[in-house]
């Protein structure tokens, strides 16, 4: 349930960001986009893991 709330946080942000109009040219927008997409990513794979077993 921790890995899952973690994803969904991180999810949630990324939408946030891309809707809030933040301008991508901008180096450090794309760095918080691209980390919360691999906490997204890593944390929805851990959840899925952790399911399964």
């Amino acid at each position: 349930m921790i890995f899952n709330t973690i994803s969904f946080s991180a999810s949630l942000c990324v939408v946030f960001l891309l809707i809030s109009g933040f301008p991508l040219k901008n180096k450090v927008c794309m760095c918080l986009l691209t980390l919360a997409m691999c906490t997204t990513l890593a944390f929805l794979a851990l959840a899925y893991m952790h399911s399964i077993c």
